[in-house]
């Protein structure tokens, strides 16, 4: 028998991937041919800005690069230098030194003339460096740049900074053996003006002296310039662009043509009348910025164009550095890649089409194929789907009779436990009574207390029978209870069989009014109840205290109850597999395994609530114990 919805999803397993294709194929095809067509527009319209954005993206990078290179070369000059400096001064000491040391059987003044004679004659960076020796108190015996100044103590001499040269190199040599150090100094080609100067000096203990050299800053900052503005000559692209150099006075260092070199363009107007020059220092001084500007020419085609430059400021050497791009090039170029953008979208049209085509054939193809292998594969699945469903209803029902059934037999075995001290009592008196009879002593009063108390054993008899009647009752109409009743039914059901093996359970249950299923819920806690006392009775020690003990409370519109023995806890190997079926630490004669099963199927699937176990520590009446806790959570439904 096959029922409707089984047929009308076999009629879309055989045509809804078709017709599916089909409207997809539709919609994509028309989605793309409107979506290319307004991008394609849109492209276009885009299409000059883009450019103009990644043009100056281009003229700014080459400008970011070369003023990269003139940073690393200063850096790496300025390194040089000083290194140059250090090596010379140290030439110079190991010269100083050797002729100390071949020379010590002659006088000291001796001595002085041969090194003096040793270095005065030697030159270095291009003739300009050279050599001087003081004394730490600030004589000069050497300075073979100004040798009038020999034999002269300048102790008291200050540069043009009011700086007392000779007092402070005594301060710092007294402190290290050797220093970089800059200060002001007259050149040899002009002694009425101060340039500033670096250079090392180092001390020579044996005459308390310190040998010195150094190189005038400006000198130095020139070599620097040549060797930059060489590099961005060189630099050529795109046949009418490159590096432009203008310092912040305003003259032109590098320039496309070399007639413009070394003149002023700083009050040089366009035809506009913007004075260009000055445009292009006031953005280099502020860091970097656009500048664009007609009346430009253009050395290829020999013509005044409109021009777009990126500027950026060199500080170190007072430099604006740039380079830019003509708009009829730009306009170009933009105008081929319209022409680009057409052709490239006649022809992705017509391909669109003609893969759409392809691909809706192919498609359906697959389509019919898929739709026949699931058809066939749909209904091998309903064939397992009913098997499975037998055996799960089968597989269920059997737990569950073999729960009942071990149920039963733990309520057998509380029935004999809560009949044996009645029955006990019955049997006793009915004996008393029947002896005393025999010797004559059986007075009324001692006839009406055997009686009374035989008719209470009854009644409690009777009582217990309707107890566990209740129990086996298969109620599953969920009524409203109150938890701690419900408790106390359960403890009632197994008090007399705990007491037996000396097992105590202790309480703390809120008085809770809920709407459940009562005897499912008494028979998961009687299982947990059961799973406790196997576990208890396994301590062999007397003095031993074993302890059931149960909480309920109400948490966040939640009953929660925990429950929680003293065995010292489930195993942590097999804590995760407890509610498995089946699934046992018992001997096989001992139990089946399904009780905690069952208890969970019927708290999650019964009672929509959760079961969940742990171990953990607690402490009771000031003993600390370890053991497993069951926690039970339900939702509270009101009245």
């Amino acid at each position: 028998m096959q029922y409707k919805n089984e047929t009308q999803i076999l009629n879309l397993i055989k045509y809804g991937p078709s017709l599916f294709i089909l409207i997809m194929l539709i919609i994509v095809t028309s989605f793309l041919y409107f979506e290319k067509t307004n991008s394609f527009e849109i492209e276009k319209i885009n299409l000059q800005n883009e450019y103009r954005e990644n043009r100056k993206n281009e003229i700014k990078n080459r400008v970011y690069r070369t003023y990269d290179f003139a940073v690393k070369t200063i850096n790496k000059t300025e390194a040089e230098l000083k290194k140059s400096l250090k090596d010379e001064v140290y030439q110079a000491y190991s010269i100083i030194e050797n002729i100390y040391n071949q020379n010590i059987d002659k006088s000291k003044e001796q001595t002085i003339k041969m090194i003096k004679d040793a270095l005065r004659t030697l030159r270095f960076n291009d003739n300009r460096g050279y050599f001087f020796i003081f004394e730490l108190e600030g004589k000069n015996i050497l300075n073979a740049g100004f040798p009038n100044l020999e034999g002269k103590n300048l102790w008291n001499y200050q540069d043009l900074k009011g700086t007392y040269l000779l007092q402070e190199m005594n301060k710092i040599l007294k402190k290290s053996d050797e220093t970089y150090y800059s200060w002001y100094w007259n050149k040899p080609t002009d002694k009425e003006k101060e340039y500033k100067k670096v250079g090392f000096f180092k001390k020579f203990e044996p005459f308390n002296w310190f040998i010195g050299t150094g190189e005038y800053e400006d000198e130095f900052k020139n070599s620097i310039e040549n060797k930059i503005l060489g590099h961005i000559r060189d630099i050529r692209f795109e046949k009418t662009n490159y590096i432009f150099v203008v310092d912040y006075k305003g003259n032109s260092l590098v320039h496309i043509n070399p007639k413009f070199e070394g003149k002023n363009f700083l009050n040089m107007k366009d035809l506009a009348g913007h004075q260009i020059a000055k445009d292009v220092i006031s953005i280099a001084k502020k860091g970097e910025g656009y500048l664009q500007y007609p009346g430009i020419f253009n050395p290829e085609k020999e013509n005044i164009e409109l021009k777009t430059s990126f500027i950026k400021g060199l500080e170190d050497l007072n430099w604006s550095i740039g380079t830019g791009f003509y708009e009829d090039e730009l306009k170009a170029m933009i105008e081929r890649k319209r022409i680009e953008y057409d052709n490239k979208y006649d022809n992705y049209i017509a391909n669109m089409i003609l893969i759409c085509i392809l691909i809706t054939f192919l498609l359906l193809l697959l389509s019919k194929y898929i739709s026949v292998i699931l058809e066939k594969k749909f209904k091998n699945y309903q064939k397992e789907i009913k098997k499975h469903i037998e055996d799960n209803t089968r597989q269920h029902n059997l737990l569950s009779q073999k729960s009942k059934m071990a149920a039963m037999g733990e309520m057998i075995g509380n029935i004999a436990h809560q009949w044996r001290q009645p029955l006990s009592s019955i049997s006793t008196a009915a004996t008393g009574m029947k002896v005393q009879k025999e010797i004559g002593v059986l007075s009324d009063k001692l006839f009406n207390d055997s009686v009374d108390g035989i008719m209470e054993s009854a009644t409690f008899l009777s009582r217990t029978i309707d107890d566990f009647s209740n129990f086996f009752k298969p109620d599953k109409e969920e009524n409203f209870t109150n938890i701690k009743k419900l408790f106390q039914k359960a403890i009632k059901l197994v008090k007399a069989q705990y007491q037996t093996k000396n097992i105590e359970i202790i309480y703390n249950i809120e008085d809770i009014d809920f709407l459940t299923l009562e005897n499912e819920l008494i028979q998961v806690i009687l299982n947990i109840f059961n799973n406790s006392r196997d576990e208890l009775v396994k301590i062999e020690n007397d003095s031993f205290r074993r302890l059931i003990l149960i909480d309920a409370f109400e948490e966040d519109g939640q009953l929660i109850i925990l429950i929680k023995d003293n065995a010292g806890g489930i195993p942590t190997d097999i804590i995760s597999r407890i509610f498995e079926p089946y699934f046992s630490t018992k001997h096989q004669s001992q139990g089946t395994g399904i009780g905690l099963y069952m208890s969970e199927e019927i708290i999650v699937k019964h009672l929509k609530g959760k079961l969940e176990a742990l171990n953990e520590s607690f402490e009771y009446d000031n003993i600390k114990y370890q053991g497993a806790t069951f926690r039970i959570t339900l939702d509270m439904k009101e009245k």
